[in-house]
């Protein structure tokens, strides 16, 4: 396979692999088909990268499937969590690198990647490795029964990432125990490709293609394999994948899209950080950023003085025009045309340029300088539309009512609420859309539940028995709880004068607890043999002295005794379940 030579910033080699990354191997496009990446600053060639076609898509799903039905089931939930933490440590020591490869792909500042953008996914796939074995579901009690319910993966998903934030929102949707097929069309992927096969998670489980939107992007949305996509970029492709979903298998879809997202200012606020915090919400990514603060209302008993110290803050700050180092590029020469063409509308329509305007063309793209506009009407399309660029509105406000009614004018509903701040992208707290900005979750708990499916399993067990295997001090107690919640117990005990005591004591403390309550209780019985006990079972606790050989052999009787749905529990503290089950067939296994 065919590689390209990048330098970082101290004039160290930075070796990407260029094709599809299937089953922990690049391999060639099936079709030979390939992609030029440009550098946006200079307008050269990156390299040439094999473009997923559909028949890609294919193989790449059945590999995810290979994976997801394979060892990666069979992968218990800690190790899961362990090969995140493994991902994470080597993203931390390869940091300059991926930063100087976005740098050079996406045409941003490398200062701004290495303090933001990889820091955030480092820490996303940390706090998402702590998840990794706690996605636990509920136990519900209803009339002659109850009821569990667990968290089950889809199965095969997909992420179609985008170009303006990609290794952030890519460290976002790994997770524990769905597979992946991905498009992607930037060269960071290759470059982390490699570490997941590093960090050793199994082939199939995560796999990385580059390739165009309308092709390999499409594919996946039509997939009838691929169970969920997670999109992210702009309404209009949203709503495609929408109808594909619909006209293929409704896959489930969560979006991520435009934004216009509003910034408010109150005359109580403290105006130097007001300043610092709208300037940075409003040039993030050289605007290129879907939770922009775009539209700054600002109350009116503080509006001119917010304008004085905001453009003598803008004017600290290095300057933004034809300045890589202070400032990225936009994307491409199209979204470039498009940035401008805002600017010269909004001109047109009579909105006053109070800072910037400029921009300069340079190779197939070019650079604009932040601009902002005062004196125009909400019903502009510089306010009402996402430019993607670096362009913002200042509007004035008197009251509370007033801004509330235009901030939730827009069509859009992008990010969550901050306090004195922009942004705050951490990994524990939620972010998602609402309205034309698309629905379902990134980040925090809410998003990992997002890629599982809940499963209601009922018993019911009215006519069926709880057996307690051993009637010592702990047996007979947890035969107590079992009564109390009335239902029917069996107390195996080969111990003679145990079973005695334990019946006296059980009965004893369930009589105090009939009256207490009024309502009659469960029943408990003591027996000598095993097959007594657990003849009519639907859960036997094991709760015999603390010898593993002895649970083992206890285990392994029960195999042979107990119906086929019977849940079987231990009591032991000194010993791991898995380990007193070597002589057990069980279809399902459960720690406690």
């Amino acid at each position: 396979m065919t590689s390209v030579q990048l330098y970082d910033r101290d004039r160290a080699m930075i070796q990407d692999l260029t094709g599809l990354f299937m089953h922990n191997q690049f391999v060639p496009s099936r079709e030979y088909a390939v992609i030029d990446i440009l550098n946006p600053f200079v307008g050269e060639k990156i390299g040439t990268f094999s473009a997923a076609q559909s028949s890609d898509m294919d193989i790449a799903v059945e590999s995810a499937t290979k994976a997801f039905e394979g060892e990666w089931r069979q992968t218990p939930a800690v190790t899961r969590g362990q090969l995140l933490l493994r991902l994470a440590d080597l993203i931390e020591r390869d940091a300059s690198r991926f930063a100087s490869i976005h740098s050079i792909d996406g045409g941003f500042v490398y200062g701004d990647v290495l303090a933001v953008h990889i820091p955030q996914s480092i820490s996303t796939l940390r706090y998402s490795a702590g998840w990794a074995d706690k996605i636990t579901g509920k136990n519900i009690s209803f009339p002659e029964g109850f009821g569990v319910t667990r968290h089950e993966p889809f199965g095969i998903c997909a992420a179609i990432i985008p170009w303006n934030a990609p290794f952030h929102r890519d460290r976002k949707r790994i997770d524990r125990e769905n597979t992946r097929a991905r498009p992607s069309l930037r060269v960071y992927g290759q470059k982390l490709a490699q570490l997941i096969v590093e960090a050793d998670f199994p082939p199939g489980v995560v796999n990385i293609l580059c390739g165009e939107g309308s092709i390999a992007g499409d594919a996946i949305a039509q997939h009838m394999q691929v169970r969920k996509v997670s999109f992210t970029g702009s309404t209009l492709t949203g709503r495609h994948i929408l109808r594909a979903s619909a006209n293929s298998n409704l896959k489930k879809v969560s979006l991520e899209l435009g934004g216009k997202s509003p910034s408010i200012i109150f005359n109580d606020e403290k105006l130097s950080n007001a300043v610092m915090w709208t300037y940075i919400g409003s040039t993030a990514n050289n605007g290129q950023v879907c939770a922009l603060g775009s539209r700054i209302y600002v109350q009116d008993g503080i509006y001119d003085a917010f304008l004085d110290g905001f453009q003598a803050h803008a004017k600290r700050q290095p300057a933004s025009l034809g300045n890589p180092l202070a400032s990225g590029i936009i994307i491409s020469g199209p979204q470039y045309q498009k940035v401008v063409s805002y600017i010269g509308k909004a001109r047109e329509e009579g909105a006053t340029v109070y800072m910037g305007g400029a921009n300069q063309a340079v190779c197939s793209s070019g650079f604009v300088e932040n601009t902002y506009f005062v004196d125009m009407k909400e019903d502009m399309a510089v306010v009402t539309d996402e430019v993607f660029g670096p362009v913002a509105t200042i509007h004035r406000f008197s009251t509370e009512k007033e801004v509330v009614e235009k901030a939730n004018a827009s069509e859009y509903g992008l990010s969550h609420v901050t306090v004195n701040v922009w942004a705050m992208m951490m990994p524990n707290m939620p972010f998602d859309g609402v309205k034309q900005s698309g629905y379902g979750r990134d980040l925090g708990e809410h998003a990992l539940h997002k890629w599982t499916y809940v499963k209601a399993v009922k018993y019911l067990i009215s006519e069926r028995s709880v057996a307690i295997l051993g009637a010592g001090v702990l047996g007979r107690r947890i035969a107590l709880v079992w009564s109390a919640g009335g239902f029917t117990v069996s107390l195996r005990e080969p111990d003679e004068s145990q079973r005695i005591a334990a019946i006296q004591y059980v009965s004893e403390n369930l009589l105090r607890a009939e009256k207490r309550t009024g309502k009659q209780l469960g029943q408990v019985q003591a027996v000598e043999t095993l097959e007594e006990a657990v003849k009519n079972a639907w859960l036997v606790i094991e709760a015999v002295p603390e010898s593993l050989q002895l649970k083992i052999d206890t285990f392994g009787q029960l195999n042979a005794l107990v119906m086929d749905d019977c849940i079987l529990c231990s009591n032991s503290s000194a010993y791991k379940t898995r380990d007193m089950l070597v002589l057990v067939n069980l279809r399902i296994a459960i720690e406690f």
